[in-house]
């Protein structure tokens, strides 16, 4: 085949396009084994007019296990003599022991226990011999063994072909046929197959208020054929690729069935209908979480020219000149047409595809690093604190680039050069056209931050009664610090990052902008002078009591009282509340103690009964009638005497609950119509 077009993908695959010679309507392709899968499953074939589409042959490929089930040999590894032995039971073997050949059939084979002072098991071979014996050799001592029988020797060089077969990196050949009947001299073929990502390359150089990036691209060639004269493009996309076998063959699992007459017949159970059930257990076919794209999504679909770099440029840049056409850096590698080189970029949709103007030749296992593109963009030097960051004290120099270039950029290492001087390295994330990225190359030793967390004050700012609740909004502020000092001459430009927390709210400063996590201050500290920084932010707070459902106010509240967060009209109000309740609180600790007494008559009438009752006259009169009638008179009298207590005081209780029930009513209604809010500013 002869590959006319290669597109390289940043997804693993590449793919390959070319042309086939086709003799009698047919032609053949080889790849090798581990290729097929990728192959079969993207291979594109039709005639020159796409008109004729072939049909395809290939060898079916059986796993090593299925082959070696027909074979009906397993030897593993280790203890392989022992394993083939257990495998000719019943066959006749040739053995040499001790330079003694013995002849014999398989019977199997044995342990015995080879005595001394420390007893082994020794494996040995039983053969039944032709004069009928049995014997037993140990297989330590067989020298040689010999399959006299022709089927098991054609099995066990089987088993061993197909071993070492398996192996070994086995080329594979697809055969195309096209329909008879019309002559056919070429056809068109594409498909991909595996191979390295292409990479990418910055190199930079700083100037006052620019910066002029160039981009190489590095390809390697890991097929086992030359590209010659072949079209090449480089695609960023990242689509998604997944590898599925469509070489090996696949044998069903079924299950082993027998003659119904050999069955013993059981009842079957059938399942309930359940309408409109779903199957649950079905599960949809697996498909391979989605890679992230190196690249944005972009809207515009143009091709941008880009100019070859000057040679004043390259060496600027610190990068192999560029001029005029790309100069050979290795035998047959090249741009094999007399333009001058030049990269052209397109955009379809989520992928950046750069096409390589001329025809590339790079011989099978080279590598080759092209220029994709130079450009000057907007750039500005910073230095960038940050507190968590590695560099502790100092910030790190940072480089502000905006891509102000034609097409979006790629994911790769970049160098940093300042008047050919090497600064330092960063790694470019996949970066937008127009968008802007933040790359710190280097430790800023000359700048030194110093932060602190300062004072902290807690403010009320409300107090709001509404519904039978109190509440008290506040908030707490804090003061962070930073004093930065440049020990350079020159003048620089210090970025803050402080961080930044869901909870609290920024007073001052205002930012230059804001990420997810950081506000970003920036300021300008002359050479050799200090600079501060000063943080505030705030945090609000809210709690709330119920006045309703609260049996101490008095207690709860003293807090607030104390620190006069209820003052003025807001305290008279609540206070008369308090002095309510603590007269409902006496009322309940009166009826506690009148119930508490009639508790005690209670108990007292209880045993005034059981005496009274103890003295009752007997059916027959005796002479101690008399006394029992004096003493349950004394007892009855008694009795009396505590239902009169009880009763008052039943009297005392029901007037008191009813007191209290009215004064809790009243103490919630005067509780809820109580409304006032206040806001307050005080520094504790």
């Amino acid at each position: 085949m002869e590959v006319n077009k290669i597109t390289l993908f940043k997804n693993g695959l590449s793919l390959f396009e070319g042309t086939a010679a086709v003799k009698d309507s047919s032609f053949a392709l080889e790849f090798k084994k581990e290729q097929m899968a990728d192959v079969l499953k993207t291979l594109q074939v039709s005639s020159e007019d796409g008109k004729s589409i072939p049909f395809f042959v290939f060898d079916t490929s059986k796993t090593l296990e299925k082959k070696l089930e027909e074979i009906g040999l397993n030897i593993p590894a280790d203890g392989s003599l022992t394993a083939l032995a257990r495998q000719m039971i019943g066959f006749q073997v040739q053995v040499s022991q001790k330079s003694k050949a013995k002849k014999g059939i398989v019977v199997g084979t044995n342990y015995r226990v080879v005595k001394g002072n420390n007893p082994i098991n020794e494996a040995t071979l039983v053969l039944s011999m032709p004069d009928q014996s049995i014997e037993e050799i140990p297989f330590s001592e067989i020298q040689s063994l010999s399959l006299l029988n022709i089927e098991c020797r054609e099995d066990l060089a089987r088993f061993l072909e197909e071993v070492s077969r398996s192996k070994k990196k086995e080329t594979k050949q697809i055969s195309f046929l096209f329909p008879q009947g019309k002559s056919l001299s070429k056809a068109k073929v594409s498909f991909m197959t595996e191979m390295p990502v292409w990479k990418v390359s910055y190199r930079l150089n700083l100037g006052d208020e620019k910066a002029s990036v160039s981009c190489l691209a590095i390809i390697e060639n890991s097929t086992e054929q030359d590209w010659k004269n072949a079209e090449l493009s480089l695609a960023s996309g990242r689509p998604i690729s997944f590898q599925y076998d469509l070489y090996s063959a696949r044998f069903a699992s079924r299950p082993f069935m027998q003659i119904a007459e050999e069955n013993t017949l059981m009842p079957v159970e059938f399942q309930e209908n359940v309408p409109g059930a779903k199957d649950e257990y079905a599960v949809p076919p697996s498909v391979p979480a989605m890679e992230m794209a190196e690249s944005d999504a972009y809207t515009a679909d143009k091709e941008v020219s880009q100019k070859p770099m000057s040679m004043d440029r390259a060496k600027k840049m610190a990068m192999p000149l560029v001029y005029g056409r790309l100069k050979n850096v290795g035998a047959g590698v090249g741009i094999s047409d007399g333009r001058a080189f030049n990269v052209t970029s397109r955009e379809v949709e989520e992928t950046t595809i750069y096409s390589i103007a001329g025809k590339v030749n790079l011989p099978k296992g080279k590598s080759v690093a092209l220029p994709l593109f130079s450009e000057s963009v907007p750039a500005r030097k910073l230095s960038v604190y940050n507190s968590s960051t590695i560099g502790g004290k100092n910030p790190m120099m940072v480089l502000e680039l905006r891509n102000s270039s034609g097409n979006a950029w790629q994911s790769g290492p970049l160098v940093a050069f300042d008047s050919g001087e090497y600064m330092g390295e960063s790694l470019l994330k996949p970066l937008k056209k127009a968008e802007s990225v933040l790359l710190s190359y280097a430790l800023d030793t000359a700048v030194v931050v110093e932060d602190k967390i300062g004072s902290q004050s807690s403010n009320v700012s409300e107090v709001l009664c509404e519904k039978g609740f109190l509440y008290f909004n506040y908030y707490t502020e804090l003061l962070t610090s930073y004093n930065i000092t440049n020990k350079s001459g020159q003048k620089k430009t210090v970025i803050i990052e402080h961080p930044r927390q869901s909870d609290t709210i920024l007073v001052s400063p205002k930012p230059k902008e804001e990420t997810s996590d950081f506000y970003r201050f920036e300021i300008i500290v002359d050479g050799k002078k200090n600079s501060e920084l000063g943080v505030k932010q705030r945090t609000n707070y809210s709690t709330n009591i119920s006045l309703i459902e609260n049996s101490d106010l008095k207690n709860q509240l003293s807090y607030y009282f104390t620190n006069n967060w209820l003052a003025g009209d807001s305290a008279s109000a609540i206070k008369s509340l308090i002095e309510e309740q603590s007269k409902i609180m006496d009322m309940k600790q009166k009826l506690a103690a009148l119930q508490e007494s009639r508790n005690r008559l209670v108990e007292d009438q209880n045993r005034t009964r059981q005496n009274c009752d103890l003295y009752y006259p007997t059916a027959v009169p005796t002479s101690e009638d008399k006394q029992r009638e004096q003493l349950r008179a004394k007892y009855s009298k008694k009795l009396s005497e505590i239902d009169d207590k009880i009763d008052k005081v039943n009297d005392q209780t029901e007037q008191l609950q009813s007191q209290i029930s009215e004064l809790e009513r009243k103490f919630k209604e005067k509780i809820i119509s109580i409304s006032f809010k206040k806001v307050m500013s005080r520094i504790v």
